[in-house]
């Protein structure tokens, strides 16, 4: 009952890329009907399961070299020949004179996650892009610490400094006030209109 109430797909595969045997949830990953349902359709996990063949050899390889995986994210193709992104770990089985005989371990579809992660990094793409191109000196600062994130060509062209110069504040403020008294006024008021900003 575990097995086939988990809501991890759990599996064991023979070395030559069969099924051995699946719970309901790997069959509900790849999109077939029962367990029954993949084990009979799928006889060539590489061929007909990997979205990129090659990822099943580096996962052999990993597991006779190591024993076992951890969350390998990896593409696999569903029944209807969909792509899913797939977490799998897993370890390798082996016989009493060593030779391995099966692979088992879990996985859990990734897809959605997998998703939210590249539409955050089309957005920051697009900031970094926006910035870079604005006619305006711009520098994106980050945190308590004032760490710089991004300095864009406008800015390295009127100022000369470039994101290595200056990776925080700190680096910043001698180098464009060299007079400590007058430093300190700028950066008071700086904190100022912060402040202002952030709590308005």
């Amino acid at each position: 009952h575990i097995f086939e109430n988990a809501i991890e797909g759990l599996f064991q595969t023979s070395m030559e890329g069969r099924f051995l045997s699946a719970n309901g949830a790997i069959a509900r990953i790849l999109g077939y009907e029962s367990p029954d349902d993949l084990m009979k359709n799928v006889t060539d996990i590489q061929e007909q399961v990997y979205v990129n063949p090659n990822d099943r050899d580096r996962l052999l390889s990993a597991l006779r070299e190591d024993g076992a995986i951890i969350g390998w994210e990896i593409q696999y193709y569903r029944k209807d020949h969909h792509p899913a992104w797939i977490s799998i770990s897993a370890r390798l089985t082996r016989e009493e004179d060593g030779k391995p005989r099966c692979i088992e371990g879990f996985m859990i579809d990734i897809s959605e996650r997998k998703k939210t992660e590249e539409a955050l990094q089309k957005s920051e793409r697009y900031f970094r892009q926006m910035v870079d191109n604005s006619p305006v000196a711009m520098v994106v600062i980050q945190g308590a610490e004032e760490k710089v994130l991004l300095v864009n060509r406008k800015f390295t062209e009127l100022f000369g400094y470039n994101l290595d110069d200056i990776p925080n504040a700190e680096y910043w403020w001698p180098q464009v006030y060299p007079d400590e008294d007058y430093r300190k006024f700028v950066q008071e008021k700086w904190k100022t209109v912060l402040e202002k900003a952030t709590h308005p």
